[in-house]
Formats: C-alpha cells, structure tokens, sequence
C-alpha cells in the first residue's frame, strides 16, 4: 500500500541523528499499540492545534486521514528535527486544556504506515519501515488549510480488508471521543459523521444523577455493576470501579496519564479533585437507596464512607450475618463482642440465630468494616472465637446425629446391611458404625478417629449400644427415593466415599490422590456386595431381608 514516490522531484532529505534513531527504534515501534491508538495521537493533535473547531477522522483499510481546521503548523527542516528529537515531550499547547501533552502522536503513527503530514504547503514525509531515519521535506503546489495527516498503513500492521475489525476501529473512535464537546469547543467527524456531541446521560436507563463541575460532568447511579467510564478532557481512558455506583465521568481539565493513556498516574491533582466530588455524588446518591434495594457493591461503598468519616450511615443495615441476616454498623459497633464465620461455619450461622453479632467474613462489607478498625478509623467490640462461644453455649457446629427413631429407618437398615456386606470384600476395614444425621450441606460425613469423636458423641454411640466407636453418618438427602434398588445403588456409592476418608470429612475435606485411590479402590472391590443384596431383595424381598440381618434398628420396617 505503502508507496515512496514523492510528490515533487524536487525535496531536500534529513536524517535523524543518534538520540532519535534509539527513540524510533524503541519509542516508536516497541511502545506502538494498536491502530486506533495511533488514530487516536493523531487526532488528539488536532483537537490540541491553536484555533481547531473541526476535525476529521476518515478510515479505510488502504489509509486514515486526519485533518484540522487550526492554525496549522511551520514544517521547516529544523522544526522537523527539533519535533523528532524531542518525540516524548509536547509540541502543542502546555496548558491544562490541552489534551497531547506527550507530543506522541506521530510515535504511534509512524509504526503503523507511511505517513505524509502537510501544513499550507509544506509536505514532510515519514516511511520508518523502509527509509528507517530519513525523511523527506519538500513543499507542494496544493495547500491546506490547518493540519493534514495522511497515514498510508503497512499490510503487515492493519486487517486484512474485508476485516469486521475495521468497523471495530470505528466503533472505537467513536466511544474514545464521543462526548469531546462536553469540554472542547471542536466536533470530531469520522468517516463523516459527527460523533463527538453525545452526552452520558444518553446511555444510561432507570434513576440517574447529574453532578456539572467545574471540575468534571458526571452522570451515575447505584448499580451492583459498579465500573465507571472515565474520560480526560473528553477522551476516554479507563473503568473505575465506581464502589457502588455506574455511569461516567468527564473532567474539564487533562489529567495526568501514562504513557498509553490508558491510566490514571498516581498523584494526578485533577483526579484527587474528581475524587472529592465522586465521593460527595455517591454519598448522595446510596443515601437515597434502601437497605432492601442495596447491591452488595453498594453496601461496601455504604461502609467505606462510614469508616471515612459518613456517620449518617451508622443506622444502615448493610452489613451481612452468618446466617444471611442483615445488621446496622451500630448495632455491631455498640455489641458486646463480635465474631466472624464463613458460609460454611453451621456453629457461626446458628450463633447469629442467637442474636450474636457473628459477621460472614467473606463478605466485602464486613471486610471494608475489618480493614476500617485495622487503619484506627473505627473501633470493634472484642472478638471472640466461633467455636468456643458455641460449645460455651451448648450449639453445636452443624452434623447433629439423630436418634434412630427420628429416621426413616429404611434406609437407615439398608445401609447398616450394605455395610455389613461391603466388609466382607472391602481391602480397607469398614469398622464405623452407620448412623442417622441431620446437615443442610452433606449427604453423609464420618470420623474414623476414635480421638476425634466427641464426647457427645461417643455417648450417643453408647445410648444405641453400638459394637464401634467411629461413625459414618447419612442423611435424608442421602437418597433420591425409598425403591430398595434406588437405595441399594445410591447408599453404596455414598458409603465407599465415606470409608474412604481417613480423617474428618465435615467441612472441606481433603479429596486428594490417596483419596481418589481408595475410593476407587473400595468401589471396585465391594460391587458384588451391592448386587447380592439387590438380589436378595428381589428373590425374598425386603421384610424378610431385614429380618434375618442383626442391624441394630429396633423400629425397622420396609
């Protein structure tokens, strides 16, 4: 596409010296990102150049062109050079209105294509791929008015023509510089169409807020997709997350970006300013949000502004309980003590139910209200352990055994057979005793290890004259149905899990390699013990089965 023919036979030729030639070579072509981006420098030029009201932005796979209606520029050989030699710094305007501080437009676009800038009638071209440092000034018969820049793109840097990733590079530029009126008196056209008089307000559905600054014009709403849309001086750069709130925000001054623009520096004056109002918009607006209409997003947002100095959230109830329960930052702030548990701590949940101040730790609120007392913004009650309050108060964490009555004892028998059965193939001893539980997470769970029976426990084995002292406990929803096939195939698939854990399987228990062996390895060896007792039951069926096996469940019936 490229082409090296000059316009005129009649051009004087320069060449970069040292310094310039190490920043094309790293600068351009190893910082260069994607051709919008180079578009977008180029662009941003214009909107930069003294007296610009309009610029045009046309794209087509063969070359963009760019061009502005400002005062134009002097393309003199020494200006050339002065603008290479310096390719980092800004060739524009240093005032806080301007938008091209970093003067790396042409950076970006020189790794893209050949690229010919005109002002009047002075041409200068650049061909970086194949002239390398030289580049040829020359002055032509046609003028333009303002800033011209021509990009004849490379093959190898650009889709191939029939792309759809040339109406993505529209869409692009379109979304970077769509509200560029907002803060700058100059329309940006692209590929003839006036794109740059949007308003944020136009994309946003439901309840919104209009905040208009001196500093920033933002619209924004309570939203549990809390990202905000930032755009410096018009141009987009990046998504924050907006703790709470969704919508955009346009500043009226440049802020302070990285390199690619796509950042905000650390220290930027502007923003901090941006920030202010931010904070003071969204105070406002979740005041106005119910504690019943809350997104969790905006809970945290509710309790960082609290740990910031907003009392007038004290009274919110936007902090979650164990047991899924909502409380007011006073109502834990003012308790006696505090405790914090996991969605998986049944002791933690039913302490809640108590009345006990127990917060889920995992949820952001609780841990912005953490996070507040561990910087000295906010005070907690004294903590105090889960499960040492539980056991304080007779609560148990969950996997309650039940009384053999309180089950159905069908499956109940079955499985004390199955067991039974199972022994007599199993490589591994099935020495636990089957017992009925209640959990709302586990179909069954067991512990192997006598030290680890409780003495509650222990004393339920003893109250049902049990020959074990380590259980395997099942629940109802252990099985899918009472058909005694149904049974058999589910309870013994569940049983082989259980046996083969070798320590405690409450909780998250360990499902690792030696796990997976012995499962597989007591699934395998005790299927006959399964298929005998099917049969059995089909040859004699499921009364007489019973009755001629010693299970220990004095209320059996089929």
């Amino acid at each position: 596409m490229a082409s090296d023919n000059a316009e005129t036979t009649e051009y004087s030729t320069g060449q970069i010296g040292v310094d310039e030639e190490r920043i094309i070579d790293e600068l351009i072509f190893s910082q260069a990102e994607g051709l919008p981006d180079g578009i977008r420098e180029v662009a941003q030029n214009g909107l930069d150049a003294p007296g610009s009201t309009r610029v045009e932005i046309d794209v087509t796979p063969e070359r963009t062109v760019v061009t502005d209606d400002g005062d134009g520029m002097d393309l003199t050989d020494e200006k050339v050079r002065e603008f290479l030699t310096h390719l980092g710094k800004s060739t524009k305007r240093g005032d806080d209105e301007t938008i091209g501080q970093f003067g790396i437009g042409f950076g970006q676009a020189l790794a893209k294509g050949k690229v010919t800038a005109q002002s009047g009638s002075s041409k200068v071209e650049f061909d970086a791929k194949n002239w390398y440092r030289d580049y040829r000034l020359y002055e032509t018969d046609d003028s333009v008015s303002g800033f011209r820049v021509e990009i004849e793109h490379y093959e190898d840097e650009v889709p191939a023509a029939d792309s759809s990733e040339w109406d993505d590079y529209v869409e692009d530029l379109v979304d970077r510089f769509q509200f560029m009126e907002l803060v700058k008196d100059t329309e940006v056209h692209v590929n003839g169409e006036r794109i740059s008089d949007k308003r944020p307000e136009d994309e946003q559905d439901g309840n919104y807020e209009i905040v208009d600054t001196d500093v920033a014009y933002m619209v924004l709403k309570h939203s549990g997709f809390d990202w905000v849309r930032i755009y410096s001086a018009g141009l987009f750069v990046t998504e924050n997350s907006g703790l709470g709130l969704a919508g955009t925000v346009v500043t009226k001054k440049n802020l302070t970006l990285n390199t690619a623009r796509n950042s905000i520096t650390s220290g930027c004056e502007v923003w901090a300013d941006v920030e202010e109002e931010l904070a003071e918009a969204r105070a406002s607006i979740l005041s106005d949000v119910g504690d019943d209409k809350i997104s969790k997003a905006g809970r945290r947002a509710i309790v960082r502004m609290f740990r910031e100095g907003h009392d007038e959230f004290r009274d919110r109830e936007v902090l979650k309980k164990a047991n899924g329960e909502m409380t007011t930052i006073d109502d834990v702030l003012s308790a006696e003590r505090v405790m914090f548990a996991d969605q998986s701590d049944k002791a933690g949940g039913k302490l809640a139910d108590h009345g006990e101040q127990v917060l889920m730790v995992t949820d952001k609120a609780t841990q912005e209200l953490i996070a507040g007392a561990e910087r000295e913004q906010l005070t907690l009650p004294p903590e105090k352990n889960v499960q040492a309050t539980a056991a304080s108060q007779g609560i148990s964490n969950g996997y309650d055994l039940l009384p053999l009555e309180e089950f159905h004892s069908k499956p109940l028998v079955m499985a004390r057979i199955l067991r039974e059965k199972m022994a007599g193939y199993s490589p591994y001893s099935l020495n636990r005793e089957i017992v009925p539980g209640d959990d709302s997470s586990a179909n069954a769970w067991t512990l192997p290890d006598p030290d680890k029976v409780s003495p509650a426990a222990q004393k339920y084995l003893d109250s049902i004259d049990s020959d074990y002292d380590t259980y395997v406990a099942i629940t109802d929803t252990a099985y899918s149905a009472l058909a005694s096939e149904v049974l058999v195939l589910e309870l013994w698939r569940i049983l082989a899990h259980e046996f083969a854990h070798t320590d405690d399987s409450t909780g998250e228990p360990n499902h690792g390699t030696g796990f997976h062996r012995r499962f597989r390895a007591i699934l395998d060896a005790t299927q006959p013990a399964a298929v005998d007792l099917m049969n059995e039951i089909r040859k004699d069926g499921v009364t007489d089965v019973f009755s001629r096996y010693d299970h220990g469940v004095p209320h059996a019936r089929a």
